[in-house]
Order: structure tokens, then sequence, then C-alpha cells
């Protein structure tokens, strides 16, 4: 399994390799919403997967196992308040974010390929997900992560794993969601070491393409596909 994080801000310089590798996300992205958010009277708009910053994707070659996406929302800016992102948020929540001007990580679209959601793995892929990505939140300047997660299927507890914290529930997409947040304070290893483990090797060996949203994550040069090497 690789994982590899892709700037969705420049994509024009993306390899073909990586080209179809997103093209493939692209594709899992509308066969698992497309029907959810039919069916709550909503379409699944193009906007809402390239306006984020990244995308962090496991993979097996070109096809993705797993991938969410990461985005940057800076609560001390006007308007920013007013991005759709937050309509579902709570008054008195987005209230206190905002008097505070939280600096918001989002993860998004926390998404599993069907084959790879067997309920009894060791480690399960969300978990992954979750981990890299708070590992991400960490080397950014943002003060707090925010994810709207399922309380039909659990989802909530799997940021919980790591520290986040629970807070309202709400109705996104027709689906009960809780709001998740996690300051880097709160966040920490995964209670079970052999995620942990998991989380740390794939960490180890992430390819970063085109890494100008984050601040400690090396940029590495596009080489093959399943290759990894520093830039100088």
């Amino acid at each position: 399994m690789q994982l590899t994080c892709i700037n969705l801000q420049n994509l024009t310089a993306l390899s073909s390799d990586d080209v179809r590798l997103l093209s493939n996300v692209i594709d899992l992205w509308k066969e698992t919403y497309s029907a959810i958010l039919k069916n709550a009277g909503e379409d699944l708009r193009a906007d809402d997967f390239f306006a984020a910053r990244a995308a962090m994707i496991l993979h097996e070659g070109h096809t993705p196992i797993g991938f969410c996406l990461l985005n940057s929302r800076h609560l001390g800016l006007p308007g920013t308040s007013d991005c759709s992102y937050f309509h579902a948020l709570p008054l008195e929540i987005l209230e206190q974010l905002r008097k505070s001007q939280e600096k918001m990580f989002s993860i998004e679209w926390v998404t599993v390929h069907p084959e790879h959601r067997a309920k009894f793995r060791k480690v399960q892929i969300a978990d992954l997900l979750m981990g890299v990505s708070f590992r991400v939140f960490r080397t950014t300047d943002h003060s707090m992560a925010i994810g709207f997660s399922r309380t039909d299927v659990g989802a909530d507890r799997i940021a919980m794993n790591f520290g986040g914290r629970g807070f309202a529930e709400i109705s996104l997409h027709g689906i009960l969601c809780r709001v998740m947040l996690g300051r880097k304070e709160w966040i920490g290893a995964h209670r079970f070491a052999v995620v942990e483990k998991a989380i740390e090797e794939l960490w180890q060996t992430k390819r970063v393409v085109l890494a100008e949203m984050f601040s400690d994550v090396a940029q590495v040069e596009r080489n093959d596909f399943g290759g990894i090497k520093n830039a100088a």
C-alpha cells in the first residue's frame, strides 16, 4: 500500500501517472456520493472536490484504496464563515470558532473503497487516513482540525481514537453526523499501538506531490510513479 498526497491547486504540473491516479479517485468519489446526495435532493458538485487544497490517497498503483480531502479555512478572514462548508455547523459553535479566529484544517470526504471496508481488519483504512491527516495537520500553522463524521456507522469514533472530540450532532446530506474538533494538544497517537505502527510506516514512505500547503513536509521531485526522491 502506498500513500500519496497531491496538491489540488497545481494540477497542471501532475505527471501522467498522477493524473491517472487522481482520475480514479474522482471516479470513486462520484460513485460513493452521487446516490447519497441525490437521495437528499442535492447534487454532487465538482467544486466540492477541486476547492480542496490536497488529496491524501492510499492506493495500490493507480487504484485508490481510500482517500480524503484536506482544506484550509481561516475564520479570521471576512467571508470564510459564509462558505457552504460551514452551513451545517450550529451557529453557537461557529460563533465560538469565529470569535477566536481559528485557523481551521478541515478533513473532508473520508472515503474507503467498498472492497476494503472489511469490518474485521486489524487496521481499518479509515484509521490510516485519519492518522496521516492528523500528522499533516501537526506540520501546519492551523490551530484546529475539523470534520463531520457519520454517526450511523460509528465514523465519529475514528477521530476520537486519536484524541479528537465530538460536539453537536448535525444532519449533512440527509445523514446524521457529529461535529469533530481537535486542537494539536488534544491529538496524539492512535490508542492502539498496532494502528499507530501502520500509520508510521505509511508516513515514512509517503510521496508528496507539490507540497506548497505544508510547512514542514518536504516536497519531492516527480519521478517514476512508485518512487520517492527528495528535492535538493
